[in-house]
């Protein structure tokens, strides 16, 4: 008999300037001056060049947004840095993240996790989401006796190394669940992956199932596909055959390159139809596609 496929991804995405540069009450000259310098606009650039020389840290964090980026100019971590830090300096939080992002990838500057944790920190005591999130990938994935997790994702890519801070799951489930009450869909999958295995709180099945919907709802492919789990095993859920087609039946559709859970949904959703009737299928696939329909912003 086939199998349900059952998603054991404990590791997360380390997060970088996830949320729109203007989420840190940017004003609006600042915001327009930023629209134009990413489309190449010279006099833009000058500009937002000379507002952030004149210690504007809004203009500071643009111009290393774009230098990170390659927008409106070359590519260049070296400049990102000088721009984040001097951003980063005067306390402006989306700043602080993106230099704790540098330490921890390593780009334009010697990879330093403790490093990184000083600015997220930082950052997420200021709370920000995306730095609290960061601050407990940290913490997950920091050194332990199990060297297997003990391995940090770095934008997908699992990275051949060890962590060189230690380990603390209570850490790693309190800032995830600050993160994950501001409504930050990848915190909420990382806190719902940590109650789920029982690390740094006691497992709480009904807990995670309550997370994983939260983050799915906000479009989290890898948690749509572990809802759908859920739903076909009745783990801190009622097991309902229907509402795990559903979801699987989503993220099929997704336009996320994904395609290992593409083919898992694929194949679990084909096991389910040898247990569904035709008009429960037909149903469930209707759920999915008004889902598809409300939601078509968070694709």
């Amino acid at each position: 008999m086939k199998s349900i496929a059952i998603s054991l991804m404990l590791a997360a995405i380390l997060s970088t300037a996830g949320q729109p540069a203007r989420a840190q009450a940017a004003s609006d000259a600042n915001s327009s001056l930023l629209e134009k310098s990413e489309a190449g606009d010279a006099q833009a650039i000058k500009k937002l060049t000379e507002n952030a020389e004149n210690g504007d840290a809004q203009s500071q964090f643009f111009l290393g947004i774009m230098s990170e980026k390659g927008l409106g100019a070359t590519q260049d971590y070296k400049a990102a840095e000088k721009w984040f830090r001097l951003s980063a300096e005067q306390g402006y939080a989306m700043a602080q993240n993106n230099l704790g992002v540098l330490y921890a990838n390593g780009r334009g500057v010697p990879q330093d996790e403790a490093q990184a944790e000083k600015w997220y920190r930082l950052a997420a005591t200021q709370g920000y989401a995306i730095a609290q999130n960061n601050l407990g990938i940290l913490y997950a994935n920091g050194r332990s006796v199990e060297s297997d997790l003990s391995r940090v994702v770095h934008n997908g890519v699992l990275a051949g190394r060890q962590s060189t801070l230690d380990r603390d799951d209570a850490q790693a489930v309190s800032w995830y669940r600050r993160a994950a009450e501001q409504g930050f869909a990848q915190a909420q999958y990382n806190l719902a992956q940590m109650l789920a295995a029982g690390r740094g709180a006691p497992r709480d099945e009904v807990e995670a199932a309550h997370l994983y919907r939260q983050a799915a709802e906000l479009g989290h492919l890898e948690a749509q596909f572990n809802l759908g789990v859920r739903f076909a095993n009745g783990n801190g859920v009622a097991q309902d055959n229907a509402q795990a087609y559903k979801w699987w039946t989503i993220v099929k559709a997704s336009t996320i390159d994904a395609s290992t859970l593409h083919e898992a949904a694929s194949r679990n959703t084909a096991v389910l139809e040898g247990k569904m009737a035709a008009t429960e299928v037909a149903r469930a696939r209707q759920a999915a596609t008004d889902w598809l329909a409300a939601h078509a912003s968070v694709r």
